[in-house]
């Protein structure tokens, strides 16, 4: 790229009079002839290339010099309108570009650095405009730390051509109830779970993230209390679903957990899982050790019924300890929440709202303008296709989706197959699909 190396040049000499004294244009120009010819300015020279010089020397003899930086501002300020509001980029001139350029080599000229500016806006604003819209995925749950699979797959996917923009709307708060927190702590310090005969447990079992949370807690405090702590390398861990499978690899423990059951995706397939594989873990025994459930104060039955059931030979059934160690509520601030981002995003093509659990629907459907206050059920206008097109509700298994149906007589657009990003990912693609 071609430049020019400014000329170092004296000082200029100081005016013989004050030029604001000369009001007629006449009496001014050879003043400006002189002084400018004598005098160039050569850090405003050097910073246009060669094709400016001679423009800019007629200009000063002229002495529209101020005149013509004005008008240069007040051009780049109406380019810089027309680049935001019709334009586009492609608007910007060759000049325009050499500002650019000589505004990052001399960041001192506070008119080239302010034109600068104005480019970098301009382009960085215009980036915004021309980039597709993307579709709002309202994520109702707290993000998991430090990666959540959900924001990490809308992000990396596609559905007809649509890009997912992941929001996540925290929906529940939680709170360790300390009875629950002490007791669960008194039976690992204990050894109270284990494989050999006398132990009060012979495994654990999970299916939500908060349980997962306060267990590696205790898991950590414990540290210190003993040698091969938590004493649970012979027992069987069972859980639901990959997320909470994930969290309970995380505990460094060595050697591993023996963690079994996260591809079951829901409650009742677990159960059933259990009833086989804890069978065979405990062959030699007919009747088989407990197993202690760390549960929500919310929380389905699924899984003690099914394995406590009586119609089952005593020899398969298992005991099942539900042990509450959090409470659940829904937070004060999620429906205004919820309600504003739905405002913000009522321009776009589509959007949609994955949900994760039972509670929170009753706010979700209110602020989605669906629920009707006097029956508290969907209102009937409401239900067709058409008045839902822009946007969609997808759960992540049945245990929601039967509770919408059940409660307030709605059934979700998708209900995953499997309670996982994937699951959820691939119920969208189909619904999508027998839409067109």
């Amino acid at each position: 790229m071609l430049s020019i190396t400014p000329t170092v040049l004296p000082p200029s000499p100081p005016p013989l009079f004050p030029l604001s004294t000369i009001k007629l244009p006449l009496a001014q120009l050879p003043v400006n002839i002189i002084v400018r010819l004598a005098h160039p300015l050569a850090k405003l020279i050097s910073a246009f290339r060669p094709h400016f010089i001679l423009l800019h020397i007629c200009l000063e003899i002229l002495g529209a010099y101020p005149a013509w930086i004005e008008l240069r501002e007040q051009t780049h300020e109406l380019r810089y309108v027309l680049l935001i509001g019709r334009s586009g980029i492609g608007g910007i001139t060759s000049s325009d570009a050499i500002c650019y350029d000589q505004a990052v080599r001399h960041p001192e000229d506070s008119l080239l650095r302010d034109w600068g500016e104005i480019f970098h806006n301009a382009q960085a604003k215009m980036s915004n405009i021309n980039r597709p819209e993307k579709t709002p995925a309202f994520l109702l749950k707290t993000k998991s730390i430090p990666n959540d699979g959900y924001e990490e797959k809308f992000q990396d996917v596609k559905v007809e051509g649509d890009e997912f923009e992941p929001v996540f709307v925290p929906v529940l708060e939680h709170k360790f109830v300390e009875e629950g927190v002490q007791e669960v702590k008194a039976l690992l310090k204990n050894k109270e779970v284990g494989k050999e005969e006398g132990k009060k447990y012979g495994g654990l079992i999970f299916t939500s993230q908060r349980a997962v949370e306060l267990f590696a807690k205790l898991v950590e405090e414990g540290q210190d209390e003993s040698d091969a702590w938590p004493h649970l390398q012979d027992v069987p861990i069972y859980t639901v679903g990959p997320a909470t499978s994930r969290a309970l690899r995380s505990i460094p423990q060595s050697p591993p957990l023996n963690i079994f059951g996260a591809e079951t995706g829901n409650g009742e397939a677990l159960a059933h899982y259990m009833l086989d594989h804890y069978g065979k873990w405990y062959e030699d025994r007919k009747i088989k050790p407990p197993l202690l459930f760390m549960v929500g104060e919310q929380r389905r039955d699924i899984i003690p019924k099914t394995l406590m059931d009586s119609a089952l030979p005593e020899e398969k059934r298992i005991q099942v300890d539900e042990l509450v160690v959090y409470g659940t509520g829904v937070m004060e601030s999620f429906e205004q929440n919820f309600t504003e981002l739905l405002k913000a995003t009522e321009g776009r093509k589509s959007r949609w709202v994955v949900v994760f659990s039972p509670t929170g629907c009753e706010a979700m459907l209110r602020a989605l303008g669906l629920l009707d206050p006097e029956t508290g059920t969907v209102k009937q206008f409401a239900r067709g296709e058409e008045q839902l097109r822009r946007t969609f509700i997808a759960t992540i298994g049945p245990t929601t989706r039967d509770y919408l149906k059940n409660t307030f007589d709605y059934e979700p657009d998708v209900c995953a197959d499997k309670p996982s990003p994937e699951g959820v990912i691939d119920g969208i693609k189909k619904f999508s699909e027998n839409r067109k």
